[in-house]
């Protein structure tokens, strides 16, 4: 194995021409929109210049005073809560999938008026569970699917649920374009019709180029998602039952494979050693001032990393990486 040829997360993109002047792209952004929504199940789509973007604006619309989102997510979504001008409500994550947890979110609604809620490695607290205790609690869900796309739940895409959802479509995503980011605004009811493209009045949405790659990608995204659940598959079966290695319940199409152990900065210098790239953990979005309350959120910092997984992987570099990984925890026998 060449090693200055592996651990390549965008070899997907050279599937695919590399001159954007040979794609049609007679009106590539409408058409991409439209069938973004299509594949999604929703009305309407608004094309962003980023996942950030899209989030921002979302909030924007909606002008809450208190947004819920987990304590363990990407940083952008605390960007665009705090820029909104609403004041963020942190929920622990639950730690078996790393997504928010129910009794967390349970305690604490009713106290916020928009949850912002991220599918963090697929994974997912259950939309059934959220879109009813929205309506009971009477807050507003605002799905984050960006790392979810294409999945469903019984019958419904992913990006259908909630009165908003968002897709970041940012380089190294399954559905991106190399060198461009952009995002997308999906939503069904025609009230938000104006508020939305006010809020998102500005941003630029994806040339006609770029949206035809895009289009591209989106089409190939079932082939794409069947390539990460073998190789996540290859994962799991391979290094569960190793002593002092836990392996969360993420999405079995997850493009980072997350693991938990007390050695965790010993293992990420063993694979560095290896020239196997760990992926970058979230950190925490908690203040400073925060103590006790999310133990998850605590262990999930102290104890993760996130293995590599991306389209066009190999079986071969996969085997490698959990070769490496059952060789670092047999030392510590």
């Amino acid at each position: 194995m060449e090693r200055n040829r592996i651990f390549d997360p965008y070899r997907i993109d050279r599937t695919y021409p590399d001159n954007l002047s040979r794609l049609n792209t007679c009106d590539g952004a409408a058409e991409f929109g439209r069938e973004l929504a299509s594949f999604t199940g929703r009305k309407n789509c608004l094309l962003t210049s980023g996942g950030t973007q899209a989030l921002k604006a979302a909030l924007g619309a909606l002008k809450p005073r208190r947004v819920a989102l987990p304590a363990v997510t990407h940083a952008s979504l605390l960007e665009a809560v705090l820029e909104s001008g609403a004041e963020p409500v942190f929920l622990d994550i639950d730690i078996s999938n790393l997504n928010i947890s129910r009794k967390a979110l349970e305690k604490a609604a009713g106290t916020f008026d928009v949850l912002l809620n991220a599918h963090m490695f697929g994974a997912t607290a259950g939309p059934d569970f959220l879109e009813d205790l929205a309506k009971k609690k009477k807050f507003i869900l605002v799905d984050d699917a960006s790392q979810i796309i294409g999945s469903s739940f019984r019958g419904r895409k992913y990006g259908s649920f909630g009165t908003i959802s968002i897709f970041s479509l940012s380089p190294y995503k399954p559905v991106s374009c190399p060198k461009s980011k952009a995002g997308a605004l999906l939503w069904d009811d025609p009230a938000l019709d104006k508020k939305l493209k006010n809020a998102a009045r500005g941003l630029k949405a994806p040339d006609g180029p770029h949206a035809a790659y895009l289009l591209l990608k989106l089409k190939a995204l079932p082939g794409t998602l069947r390539d990460l659940r073998g190789l996540n598959s290859l994962y799991r079966r391979e290094l569960t039952s190793i002593k002092g290695l836990e392996l969360p319940r993420v999405s079995p199409a997850a493009q980072e494979f997350p693991v938990l152990t007390s050695w965790k900065e010993e293992l990420k210098r063993h694979l560095l050693d290896l020239k196997i790239p760990p992926e970058l953990c979230s950190e925490p979005l908690l203040p400073a001032h925060a103590k006790g309350g999310f133990p998850a959120a605590g262990r999930y910092f102290r104890e993760a990393t996130q293995l590599p997984v991306y389209p066009a992987m190999t079986r071969a570099e996969c085997l490698y990486v959990t070769k490496a990984v059952k060789d670092f925890f047999r030392g510590k026998k």
